[in-house]
């Protein structure tokens, strides 16, 4: 089996609590058969709405000697989820199909939710503050050149600002290097795009967003 990526070995490290995994989207299955490999879940279920990555990982899962403890399923989203499931992963979708996902299933048994937006970060954070979840790990990840967030949350309350929001609370606190990084890199995108406009208008625009993301340095 490959390797996991930089991305994924992080997801693996924060589904830490789980019993029995769901992965919705789980592309080749490599997350859930690593998390059984290596002890983290006792059970998984590896879940695609696509036939295609759904074979790929049934083959994976039998070659790795795993198809007693990941079950596998063909199924939109979380509507096929049994009650034994405590924790879910969702990566590499943007954010607003992810809020799509949990807001069209049921979470209510659900302790654990380790989800990895590639877009609209902050459109997770809003509906976890709103759901009952709370904040309690997360990370940047570049891969490929592109910033990447993981993050996982617990039943609890949250209450977020605008910084916080987008590029999450506790990596403000610890001053994520990749996260500054990312905020330099966008902060940088918005000058070169100021010195090109002549709207005053726009320039007030591109200001106010500079000084927002300049708020995350602490």
């Amino acid at each position: 089996m490959a390797q996991l990526s930089k991305r994924l070995s992080v997801a693996l490290r924060f589904l830490k609590g789980i019993t029995v995994l769901a992965d919705i989207g789980c592309d080749h299955g490599y997350l859930p058969i690593e998390a059984v490999k290596s002890k983290m879940v006792k059970q998984a279920v590896a879940s695609d709405n696509k036939i295609g990555p759904l074979q790929k990982a049934i083959e994976n899962i039998e070659k790795a000697g795993l198809n007693d403890q990941i079950e596998t399923q063909c199924a939109e989203g979380l509507s096929a989820l049994s009650n034994k499931v405590d924790g879910i992963s969702i990566l590499g979708m943007g954010g607003e199909q992810i809020v799509k996902i949990l807001s069209e299933g049921k979470t209510e048994s659900i302790n654990v939710l380790v989800l990895g937006p590639n877009s609209e970060a902050g459109a997770v954070r809003f509906w976890l503050q709103n759901n009952g979840f709370l904040i309690d790990d997360e990370a940047f990840v570049k891969d490929h050149r592109h910033y990447y967030q993981i993050i996982r949350a617990i039943k609890g309350e949250m209450n977020l600002d605008y910084q916080e929001m987008q590029f999450g609370p506790i990596n403000i606190i610890r001053q994520d290097s990749l996260m500054l990084e990312y905020v330099n890199y966008e902060i940088h995108k918005l000058e070169e795009a100021m010195k090109l406009s002549s709207s005053s208008i726009k320039k007030t625009e591109i200001i106010d967003k500079i000084a927002k993301l300049k708020g995350v340095f602490r």
